[in-house]
Order: structure tokens, then C-alpha cells, then sequence
């Protein structure tokens, strides 16, 4: 230990800190400007060395750099101007059709980025006793999936010819339609707009609640006609669920619905109306689950029941969905969701 740093090795000395809480201290003495080396060491050597003893090294090394920021204003401006220029963010797609995503951002753009994660990413409460099973990474990803889909969900976004960003599915309606009718007859799959295919399952899930544009094809596939996109949750029904629902519907879940996501009962593709009593919000894991293992939703005196699957429930017993919050979380929400709007184009 430098002998000009005497409570840090007193207070290491009495086993009061460890040496991690050390290593530390004394990278931010080196980090200091000049002139406080010179004549603040002692002061600022024996604040952090008190602090040390109830602190944690990540809060102490929090501390060390405030007091840094207030002696060296100047040496810290040109740190995150530094940080700035040092931005990257890079994605690729593998092989199997996954996205990786590695990036470093600034101070700035990181805090924004945890101030939308956190509350996406947080663990769902138990439900039955049973906690969240995703792990940390699993529920980044998800939280992550749910920050694109309020962006692509949101007027803002710059548009190009007019249209605003989207995810687009191509894929034939009868496949589409086929979906879980007959187990093991999925139909062909459809095609992203990346290139890449993605299940006739998946693609009816995803037509729940999107914008469905009808397009004739000649027999080179070449689009010959193309009809007009229909929203299959417009404006009103949406503002309904909402006041209804209020979060995902799903017994036990309280996470905002991330587009959010409205299910049809009665899927649309196969006849089933667009309205008030034929749909439920849900956020996207609960929209997966439910299509994935297949539960049952029947709507008693205006509100869902979720039927769980033989494999969660051999007697199947109908489970009441989840119900509107409170008021001072529908304000939270209010902030969250975007208001729900009709497709660019539609009248």
C-alpha cells in the first residue's frame, strides 16, 4: 500500500475492507488531476477509506469517480467526449437465424437503454408459487423484443416512402390459415423480410394483432394486384382492451403488453371476429405460451378465462384472467404504451 494512503491500510489492516475495496482507492488517487494529487490526497484518501468500510467496491468506485467529476470538470468533459467517439454497435445474423448483437455505448445512451430494459426485463411475479424460470439473459432478450416492438409501434420513427418501419411476413394465406388445425400440418413456412423463413405457426401468431395486406401472385410469384392492409385490431377495440385488460390478461402477470399485443379467441384467419369479446391483451411471452402450448380462453360476463392444456392441468381447470389496474398504474402504462393508431394510408 503507498504509504501516502495511511487509513486505507489501516482500515485493510483490520480486516474493515477487503482488497478489492483497496485496489479501488487507489485507482482513484491516480486518477485525480495534478493539483488535487498534490494537495487533496489526504482528504479525499480518507473519505474514500471511510466510506469503504460500509460501501460495497461497485458503490465505492461510484463515489471515486463523483469526487473526481467536482475536482476535474474538465479532465471528466473530455473522458465522456471520449466515450462518445469510442460508440459502436454492431449486429449480424448467424447461420441458424439468430440476431447477435454487441455494442458499447456511451454513459448517456446506456442510461437511456437501462431506463427502457428495466422495466421490460424485470422477473414476472410468481404465479402458483412458481417463479419466473427465465434466466437473466432471457429476460433481456425479451424485454429487448418488447422495446422494438413499442418503437416500431410508435408514430416517431422515420418513415421511408411513406410507410413507417415494420417487420413484414410473406407467406401464403392458406398455409397461413392451415396453422394449428391439423398437428404436424403446419403448411409451408413464410418468409421475413431479413430472408429468412419463419414457421406457419409463428406467422399466426404474429398476424394476431398486425396489418394484413392481401397480394395476388401470378404463377412466376410476381405480385400482380395488391389490396388494401387491414389492421386486425383497429383503434377503438385496442382502447377497449386496454380499459379492460389494463396489462397482459394471463393469470398472474402484470407486465405491461409490449405492442401491445391483442389475440384473437377466435383466430381472425379462420373467421373469427375483431372485437371486444373475441380478444385479450397479452404481453409477448404470454401470446407465445398460449400458442405454443395451447391454451384455451373463453370469455365469461366480459372477461377471459384461460384454460390451461392437459400437460399444465389434466382437469383443464379454467383459470380467470388478470384485471385492470389500479389508476396510478394505468398512468404508468399510459406513458409505456402508445396510443394505438390506424396504419399509415388507411382512412
Amino acid at each position: 500500500m503507498p504509504p501516502d494512503l495511511p487509513d486505507t491500510a489501516q482500515a485493510l489492516a483490520e480486516g474493515a475492507i477487503g482488497l478489492e475495496h483497496a485496489r479501488v482507492i487507489v485507482n482513484g488517487i491516480r486518477r485525480l488531476p495534478e493539483y488535487a494529487r498534490c494537495h487533496q490526497v489526504a482528504e479525499v484518501e480518507s473519505t474514500l477509506a471511510g466510506f469503504a468500510r460500509t460501501m460495497s467496491p461497485r458503490e465505492l468506485e461510484k463515489l471515486a469517480e463523483r469526487i473526481r467529476y467536482l475536482l476535474d470538470q474538465d479532465g471528466a468533459f473530455r473522458d465522456e467526449e471520449a466515450q462518445h467517439e469510442a460508440r459502436e454497435l454492431h449486429y449480424g445474423t448467424t447461420r441458424d437465424g439468430m440476431t447477435v448483437i454487441k455494442a458499447k455505448l456511451d454513459r448517456e445512451t446506456g442510461a437511456k437503454f437501462a431506463a427502457l430494459m428495466q422495466p421490460l426485463a424485470a422477473p414476472r411475479p410468481e404465479i402458483d408459487g412458481e417463479k419466473d424460470p427465465r434466466t437473466v439473459g432471457q429476460r433481456n432478450a425479451d424485454g429487448f423484443a418488447a422495446l422494438l416492438d413499442l418503437a416500431l409501434d410508435h408514430d416517431g420513427m422515420p418513415r421511408t416512402g411513406g410507410q413507417r418501419p415494420q417487420m413484414t411476413i410473406a407467406i401464403d394465406f392458406g398455409d397461413l390459415k392451415r396453422g394449428l388445425e391439423v398437428l404436424g400440418e403446419d403448411g409451408m413456412p413464410g418468409t421475413l423480410n431479413t430472408e429468412r423463413a419463419i414457421t406457419a405457426q409463428n406467422a399466426r401468431r404474429i398476424a394476431c394483432d398486425a396489418e394484413i395486406l392481401p397480394m395476388v401472385l401470378g404463377g412466376d410469384s410476381l405480385p400482380l394486384d395488391v389490396g388494401r392492409a387491414k389492421r386486425t385490431a383497429p383503434i377503438h377495440i385496442r382502447a377497449a382492451l386496454l380499459r379492460r385488460d389494463g396489462v397482459c390478461a394471463f393469470p398472474g402477470c402484470d407486465h405491461p403488453p409490449g405492442t401491445p399485443e391483442a389475440h384473437h379467441v377466435q383466430h381472425w384467419v379462420d373467421g373469427g371476429r375483431t372485437d371486444l369479446d373475441n380478444m385479450v391483451m397479452l404481453c409477448g411471452h404470454h401470446h407465445r405460451t398460449l400458442h405454443n402450448q395451447r391454451w384455451g380462453i373463453a370469455m365469461r360476463d366480459g372477461r377471459p378465462e384461460f384454460i390451461p392444456p392437459p400437460t399444465v392441468d389434466p382437469r383443464r381447470t379454467p383459470r380467470p384472467g388478470g384485471r385492470a389496474l389500479p389508476s396510478q398504474h394505468r398512468e404508468y402504462l399510459r406513458d409505456l404504451i402508445p396510443t394505438p393508431r390506424d396504419p399509415a394510408g388507411a382512412a
